[in-house]
């Protein structure tokens, strides 16, 4: 994969990782642009059960529902797809 600023060689997961907050959580587009998949891909993702997320937009008057996906999840799916 890619060189990390220290020169050395990351893993894929590793990578994706660098590309998304360390901790806390993360939204449907910051997944998508990390794993360079779309929007739709991760929300198929989250939809089948890959990971889970929450809603951050339950108000009835929201147009679309907002997803946001725990980091350490995301981690976990990547070092599952990884291997």
């Amino acid at each position: 994969c890619r060189d990390s600023e220290e020169g050395q060689t990351m893993s894929p997961v590793e990578y994706i990782m660098s590309r998304l907050p360390k901790t806390g959580d993360a939204s449907v587009p910051e997944i998508a642009a990390a794993f360079n998949v779309s929007v739709k891909t991760v929300e198929a993702w989250r939809e089948s059960g890959e990971f889970a997320g929450y809603c951050i937009n339950k108000s009835a008057g929201s147009e679309r529902p907002r997803w946001h996906v725990l980091i350490e999840g995301v981690r976990k799916f990547a070092a599952k797809r990884a291997s």
